[in-house]
């Protein structure tokens, strides 16, 4: 009878069952620290929901009651779920095997293999390879020894939900040691009892501090305000305490007359909030009330006064002197100069004003107006006067300042256009193009229409030839005079000086022109398109006026195979005597047609002779 086989070896099931074992362990800690932070964080969550809720909107007893059997519930849900469910789940030895497979895989399956044959009778094992099971459980032994055993747990998500239940305990406890009564409140109304909770609301009003804009008394309780007509008040409220949900403005007319009205403010960030009277007009009084505070830390009354403001604007415009332009007057507060001019701007008020400034609204400048025959020792007036030079297009405001010390909230906005002095302009009539041609021996005519809106200063030719340096002259005089405004310069040059040395070739002379004009101090430049003359010998000038002549030859006649052709058509009309009807009309158009295309063709033709 043969000897069943023995089971595998002890010593290293011995080995393994402490690892599996001790890591089952571990599982079932991690499991209970997950699910309780779980429940925590879930519980906490809907407590500060419901304490949320409670708090600002003040719930009804029955919605309370339902905050806190909803609290009881989930945290009934979170034990069953999330603690008793996982804690109570039996894991078999194979179990723990799959999970090390699943986790490392280099063990190749052997883990499994080897709890699961350890678990087999022997009978099962019955004709196995002894050595062969010997071998994978001491080589599985040996792996596992090896394992880095942390790489089973991955701690992220139990610290992350961990970090949040932290986080609401850590806010339930600094709000027990903080605020033990709210706590408290908070508590008893869940609880079914109609507790309150502690609040303590001071609202502080927050008005603009003395100055141009207004003026401003404090007395007390009571704040009394002066603006200007038109003006705007920016009006802040700062809770102390508990900030309620809104923040109204209670405004009553003064006099008696209307009845009070409550306007809402904007909550704004720093538990604040904001109101902006705009366009105010007329008097008024109002008080902040919000929360538990009625009545706020004090009583403003405001009261409007009229502003100055501009009823005239004179601007006498001085043109720079190169110019040559006389002063000129502009009326209306727009002012339109030439970029460079001298301004000098009268202002009259409507009430006498203690200063007057000018303000240049895209270059931020400002010009202190000064008075014009004050009517007293103290500068009060309503002339004023101030000058500038016009440097770019601008805006400009006109801020008054009232013998009061209140300044005009809305002055008016006036513009200011600079105008260019663009460069000066001209033309070629000689040569007409670049396709001049000429003998060596011949004289250059050169003709350029030049003009400028204020005067020309200078008009400079310059001639270059073969790359050397241009022979550079001037043809505009120097003038003692008056500018000159439209010219015609006009130049003749024998072109054997401009050859030099070498008299003949097939080079091209190049003309350019600079004109400038007498701006100041920078003049303007205006560079003509460059001209150039090819010096040709008497062949090639042959040549090429007989092609010339040639285009003209063959420009006549076909200006007169078309003058014949539409003479034989308006004889036609004629001798028939034909109705008027489409057909004659029609056919009087073509002859109309045909005189105009007779008439372009003459004048090139003469053009061409010219030429």
């Amino acid at each position: 009878m043969t000897d069943p086989t023995p089971s595998p070896s002890p010593d290293v099931l011995a080995t393994l069952r402490p690892v599996l074992t001790g890591q089952l362990a571990a599982l079932r800690g991690r499991y209970a620290l997950h699910g309780a932070a779980t429940v925590v964080a879930m519980v906490g969550a809907a407590i500060a929901v419901a304490f949320g809720l409670d708090r600002w909107l003040d719930l009804p007893l029955p919605i309370r009651l339902f905050h806190t059997l909803l609290v009881v519930g989930l945290l009934a849900f979170g034990a069953v779920r999330f603690l008793r469910y996982p804690l109570t789940r039996r894991f078999a030895e194979v179990d723990l095997a799959i999970w090390f497979e699943r986790t490392f895989p280099a063990l190749h399956q052997r883990l499994v293999s080897a709890v699961q044959l350890q678990a087999l009778p022997d009978d099962a094992l019955r004709n196995q390879s002894r050595p062969m099971i010997d071998q994978l459980l001491a080589e599985t032994a040996a792996t596992v020894r090896t394992l880095p055993l942390r790489q089973l747990f991955d701690p992220r998500p139990t610290r992350r939900v961990g970090g949040i239940a932290a986080l609401f305990l850590a806010t339930a406890a600094g709000g027990v040691v903080l605020a033990p009564a709210t706590m408290q409140a908070f508590l008893l109304r869940h609880l079914g009892f109609a507790a309150r909770y502690p609040r303590a609301t001071t609202l502080h009003v927050e008005l603009p501090a003395a100055g141009p804009d207004l003026q401003r008394t404090d007395r007390g309780e009571q704040t009394e305000l002066v603006l200007p007509a038109g003006a705007d008040l920016h009006v802040s409220v700062f809770v102390e305490g508990t900030v309620p949900p809104d923040v109204q403005l209670v405004v009553r007319p003064l006099g008696g007359d209307g009845e009070a009205r409550a306007v809402p403010m904007t909550p704004r960030p720093g538990e604040r909030f904001r109101h902006v009277f705009r366009r105010l007009t007329g008097s008024f009084e109002f008080h902040a009330r919000g929360g538990d505070d009625e009545r706020g830390d004090r009583l403003v009354t405001v009261r409007t006064v009229h502003p100055p403001q501009v009823s005239a604007l004179v601007a006498m415009v001085t043109p720079p002197a190169y110019t040559g332009q006389a002063p000129g007057e502009q009326r209306g507060g727009a002012i339109e100069a030439l970029l460079g001019s001298d301004v000098a701007l009268d202002v009259t008020t409507t009430m006498p004003v203690r200063t007057a400034t000018m303000v240049f609204l895209e270059s931020g400048r400002r010009l202190e107006l000064q008075a014009v025959a004050p009517q007293d020792d103290s500068v009060v007036s309503t002339a004023w006067r101030g000058r500038f030079q016009l440097q770019a297009t601008d805006r400009y405001q006109i801020e008054l300042l009232a013998d009061n010390g209140l300044r005009n909230p809305n002055p008016g906005t006036w513009p200011l256009l600079g105008l260019q002095d663009y460069a000066p302009i001209g033309r070629w009539l000689l040569p007409e193009d670049e396709g001049a041609l000429l003998l060596p021996n011949a004289l250059l005519c050169l003709r350029v229409e030049a003009r400028d809106d204020f005067g020309l200063r200078n008009a400079e030719l310059a001639v270059q030839r073969g790359g050397g340096e241009p022979m550079r002259r001037q043809l505009l005089p120097p003038s003692t005079g008056a500018p000159e405004r439209n010219v015609v310069l006009s130049e003749l040059l024998e072109v054997k000086d401009l050859l030099g040395d070498k008299p003949t070739g097939n080079d091209g002379i190049v003309l350019t022109m600079k004109l400038l004009d007498n701006k100041a101090p920078e003049a303007g430049v205006a560079e003509l398109p460059a001209r150039i003359v090819q010096i040709v010998d008497e062949a090639q000038l042959t040549a090429h006026i007989a092609r010339l002549f040639r285009g003209l030859r063959e420009e006549v006649a076909q200006a007169h195979d078309l003058q014949v052709d539409r003479r034989g058509r308006l004889e036609d009309l004629t001798t028939t005597g034909k109705a008027p009807g489409g057909d004659v009309a029609q056919a009087l158009t073509a002859i109309e047609v045909g005189q105009n295309r007779i008439q372009n063709g003459a004048e090139r033709v003469l053009r061409g002779l010219m030429r």
